[in-house]
């Protein structure tokens, strides 16, 4: 906590391996510019107008959009993770898993698909079209349904992102976090991509799990593209008898995604699902502590 009379300064990452990293099990379904950010620690309520793109009608309870929760033992928001579920799934748990982790000085802010698409059959939400509605096959990710619809939550989500950062200055990219999973998952590694290619300095990091996708938007290609910009750097996890996302499509994403920025991990004996096993948690944490920024109060000068 800071006192009166001292200031926070930048210490690098955070230390957050040991022996005691949690077996986590959740359900099986499944934008930085320039800001004005103060280095000071702060404990700020998301902007209002942030929370106007998160809620996508002023008539709902906002907490059926989404559910944010300051860093943990009163300690400033140095960092965000904002975690995405998978289709038909519930930002409920996923807000449950960010407390798990209790990542020091970091805040999490859990979403839900619930403003983007319906899947039918009163069978949740989810954040692009996956399937031909009517037939109920999957679409193939070259469909244009599947990469026009993907592309247009990636611009929803987009907007939320730069709110937060550039037009509010609430957090500096580097300091913000992805977790999704499926179709999350997807949503993060394509929003990595479109921040890239306008231009923003990197995100902290991106975990995908049992998910991900590249779509390069030709029709509105950006008009600021930089090449010596590095791109977030991004942590693709998959289960090896993973049928939907198998190894073979984690390696492929990442040819197709910027070189240098991508791992992968592969769970053994693991089918399609969430973060279930310590290991998997392990690899996750690791990925995080070389990322994540602390800030410890310092005598003031």
């Amino acid at each position: 906590e800071v006192k009166e009379g001292e200031r926070w300064g930048s210490l690098g990452q955070v230390q957050l391996l040991d022996d005691t990293v949690p077996a986590i099990s959740t359900p099986p379904n499944d934008s930085g510019g320039t800001s004005s950010v103060s280095v000071m620690g702060h404990r700020d309520q998301l902007p209002r107008s942030v929370k106007r793109l998160l809620v996508s009608s002023q008539d709902r309870q906002r907490k059926l959009f989404y559910l944010f929760r300051h860093a943990t033992q009163n300690q400033p928001n140095t960092n965000l993770l904002v975690l995405l579920h998978g289709a038909g799934d519930s930002h409920i748990p996923f807000d449950k898993l960010g407390q798990t982790m209790a990542l020091p000085q970091t805040a999490t802010l859990s979403i839900a698909a619930l403003g983007y698409q319906q899947l039918p059959f009163g069978l949740g939400s989810t954040w692009f079209q996956e399937m031909d509605y009517e037939t109920g096959q999957p679409l193939a990710e070259t469909h244009s349904t599947r990469q026009e619809s993907l592309l247009q939550a990636t611009t929803q989500l987009y907007a939320v992102l730069e709110q937060l950062i550039v037009q509010e200055g609430w957090i500096i990219p580097e300091r913000v976090f992805f977790l999704g999973y499926g179709a999350g998952a997807a949503l993060a590694m394509q929003l990595c991509v479109a921040w890239h290619e306008r231009g923003h300095s990197p995100l902290g990091g991106a975990v995908c799990v049992a998910g991900g996708a590249v779509v390069r938007d030709k029709i509105s290609a950006p008009k600021m593209t930089t090449t010596e910009i590095k791109a977030t750097p991004l942590l693709l996890m998959v289960g090896d008898k993973d049928d939907s996302f198998p190894p073979q499509r984690a390696k492929l994403l990442r040819q197709r995604y910027y070189s240098g920025c991508t791992q992968i991990h592969v769970e053994p004996s693991k089918e399609q699902g969430m973060i279930q096993s310590q290991s998997e948690m392990q690899k996750v944490m690791e990925f995080l502590s070389q990322r994540l920024v602390r800030l410890s109060a310092l005598p003031s000068s």
